[in-house]
């Protein structure tokens, strides 16, 4: 009976391979899932630290923000004309910079701010024409909110629409000049000083 069961040096070799190539198979598959396990806790790391980094960039955004204060159409222009006032709070502890605030999809006016200090807060005043011509909708404004486009403590520009979350402007930032005077719809270009002179419209540092 035993000797039905012996086996020779072929077979011995063949069993040795096969066994061989199943466990070199397992090692190739087990690598292949650390590798790839790995991978996966390093992006989850990456996405975290970058989650960290933006929350650190937006720390003194999330302190700057708005509010409406009033808004009134005057009668003379119907709804083609919307006078609108509100504050804007920088409670960070830094300066901000190059402050412009508009009302984004309700019309178009701005009002601007060279520099609000730490603490400190500004009262805006704009002269909106509505972008619609069908049915004005009066409680737009304050639905919207007004955004702020402005340069932080460190250089970093920023765009922030009502209560939102700030987000960052890498290229086009509206706060990249120094607004010089209140904008209103029909007077969007610089003015001079009474006495002549251009106003400076260096940004800060230069």
């Amino acid at each position: 009976m035993m000797g039905s069961f012996a086996m020779g040096w072929n077979e011995v070799d063949a069993l040795g391979s096969m066994l061989g190539g199943l466990f070199g198979g397992l090692a190739f598959f087990v690598t292949l899932y650390l590798l790839n396990r790995e991978s996966r806790i390093r992006r989850v790391d990456e996405l975290a630290a970058l989650r960290r980094k933006e929350d650190e960039d937006a720390r003194q955004a999330r302190l700057v923000f708005s509010k409406i204060s009033g808004e009134s159409y005057p009668l003379n222009q119907g709804l083609g004309k919307l006078e609108l006032s509100g504050m804007v709070f920088n409670h960070s502890s830094m300066p901000i910079f190059n402050l412009v605030v508009t009302l984004e999809g309700v019309g178009q006016g701005r009002d601007g701010f060279r520099i609000v200090n730490p603490g400190e807060s500004v009262e805006v005043e704009m002269v909106v024409r509505p972008d619609t011509k069908g049915p004005v909708d009066l409680s737009l404004p304050r639905k919207v909110g007004m955004t702020l486009h402005f340069l932080d403590g460190s250089g970093r520009h920023w765009r922030r629409t009502g209560t939102g979350q700030p987000v960052r402007v890498l290229e086009g930032a509206l706060s990249e000049k120094v607004p010089i005077e209140r904008f209103k719809p029909e007077e969007l270009t610089p003015k001079t000083r009474q006495d002549g002179l251009a106003l400076d419209t260096r940004p800060p540092g230069q």
